[in-house]
């Protein structure tokens, strides 16, 4: 490769890298969340809070509920497993709310997905959200989640920011790193969901720590049944993981708008692992990412474009299977097209160049739809599939350096150094947030970094162990393991549910 071709490699690939961190700059900066409106025509009292729980008790559970409360919400339900249903009614006879404001339920056995289920139809209100049982709530939470929905009955769903309960820790201490890198996590959410949700609307994921949907969404007896079946791998595994994510896919493909309210008055407050199951946690969160972004890219497709090829009747269906079988699966292999099909009319010519006798002609129309979340699907979706981040700035170093053999050596110096301050920028420049909040971490910029490229190996692990759903960090979490993914006893690689999908008639 001569050094302009590698000159410009370098700069394409620079340009594909570092696009998404301008324009997201750009929109983190502009962005401006929906203010609560003066006179709103949903109040909390239209609201109705699930609490899925594992150990359906305990100090933290406690003071996630005590915090909702104080929003005042319709009803709070906890849903926990039947083992453990008494330790929660213990907790609840304490509250003075249980009696009129708090529902227990409970299922057999740990299924995050199922627990969602049992209580979803539980709920009267026209609001339902979904609350983690280790999340600290503002008293302001209720009216800035509820303002998106008073904005537009477009919204289906409305994800707030989130920050770290900082542990008290001495500084350098590895408890200290670990909380820091845990910080350094959600502030990189909050900016990314921010940031895309300003330009196009599309979100990474609503997470399930605190968000809001319309109940009516919820309640839809469709939903329910792709709830509680999800397929993935093109229908081979049933999966019971990853519920956020397919909340949030549910939304897009369903037409549903989502919002990010990021100000400090919707910010609920977390706790991550502040030791060496922190790692443990983003392998579970990339291999959730990795599952979700393929099924978005390469099986729902709604992020792409759509095909469609109408046919109004084909009185020789040998046409018809022609195209079926022939012409869809070699575009459907390509992963960025659906196809439907009708009947129509078509002219002469295609029973001469396909050999066929028909006794109506058939006339094929190609329309296109392209994405609504273009922004979304470069800036969040195609980064899965991106070489990890010691990869991809090894590779923009060595092209700039061979692609400027030819010059002289002050200027060849300078580009370089220009290149690697740039870099170097970018590591920290959408963190900027929390350095401000926090001057003292700058110091811990380093482990930051390091942890990015060591993150790259994370990533290319979760990858090759897609199979795998525990948690790893949570005890008791991983009895009912298996439940979460499991290979179809009935799959068919030619007849999975997607590509039955491609021959069913658009509505």
């Amino acid at each position: 490769m001569s050094c302009q071709s590698q000159f410009l490699t370098q700069h394409l690939n620079s340009v594909y890298r570092y696009l998404r961190l301008v324009v997201n700059l750009i929109a983190v900066w502009t962005f401006r969340p929906i203010p609560p409106p003066e006179n709103p025509t949903l109040t909390s009292k239209d609201v109705t809070i699930i609490i899925p729980s594992l150990q359906g008790c305990g100090e933290e559970l406690e003071e996630t509920i005590r915090t909702i409360l104080v929003n005042e919400p319709h009803q709070v339900i906890l849903v926990t497993i039947d083992a453990n249903r008494p330790h929660a009614q213990e907790m609840l006879d304490t509250m003075p709310a249980s009696k009129t404001r708090i529902q227990l339920l409970s299922i057999p056995k740990p299924n995050k997905r199922r627990q969602m289920v049992r209580a979803i139809p539980e709920v009267r209100t026209e609001i339902t959200i979904f609350v983690d049982d280790d999340v600290t709530w503002p008293k302001t939470e209720l009216k800035w989640i509820l303002a998106v929905f008073d904005k537009d009955p477009v919204y289906g769903g409305v994800a707030t920011c989130q920050r770290l309960r900082r542990a008290n820790a001495p500084m350098f201490s590895m408890q200290k790193i670990w909380d820091f890198l845990g910080a350094l996590y959600l502030e990189r959410r909050n900016f990314d969901c921010a940031a895309t949700t300003h330009v196009d609307g599309g979100m990474p994921c609503l997470s399930g720590r605190t968000v809001a949907y319309r109940t009516k969404i919820l309640q839809d007896r469709e939903f329910t049944m792709g709830f509680t079946n999800e397929e993935w791998w093109f229908g081979r595994y049933e999966l019971n993981a990853d519920d956020d994510n397919f909340l949030s896919r549910w939304m897009v493909t369903h037409g549903w708008e989502t919002y990010f309210q990021y100000h400090p008055e919707a910010e609920i407050q977390t706790t991550l692992e502040d030791n060496p199951k922190f790692l443990k946690q983003c392998v579970r969160w990339s291999r959730s990412n990795w599952r979700s972004n393929l099924t978005t890219l390469f099986q729902e497709h709604v992020v792409w474009f759509r095909i469609a090829l109408y046919f109004d009747y084909l009185a020789d269906r040998s046409m018809f299977a022609f195209f079926r079988m022939k012409i869809a699966p070699s575009l459907s292999a390509l992963g960025t097209a659906t196809l439907e099909f009708r009947v129509v009319k078509a002219p002469p010519f295609l029973e001469r160049s396909f050999g066929l006798t028909l006794t109506e002609t058939v006339r094929v129309d190609t329309h296109f739809q392209f994405s609504r979340q273009p922004w979304s699907t470069y800036a969040v979706f195609l980064t899965t599939l991106s070489p990890p981040a010691f990869i991809g700035d090894l590779f923009l170093v060595l092209f700039l350096y061979k692609g400027t053999e030819g010059w002289s050596g002050d200027g060849r110096a300078l580009t370089i150094q220009a290149l690697l301050l740039w870099m170097f920028i970018s590591k920290f420049i959408k963190l900027l947030g929390h350095y401000i909040r926090y001057p003292a971490d700058f110091l811990l910029l380093p482990v930051s970094i390091l942890f990015g490229y060591l993150h790259g190996i994370i990533k290319v692990y979760a990858a090759l162990t897609l199979d795998v759903t525990t948690w790893g960090s949570r005890e008791g979490a991983d009895v009912s393991d298996t439940d979460r993914m499991k290979e179809k006893s009935d799959y068919d690689v030619s007849s999975s549910y997607q590509k039955s999908r491609l021959f069913e008639s658009p509505q």
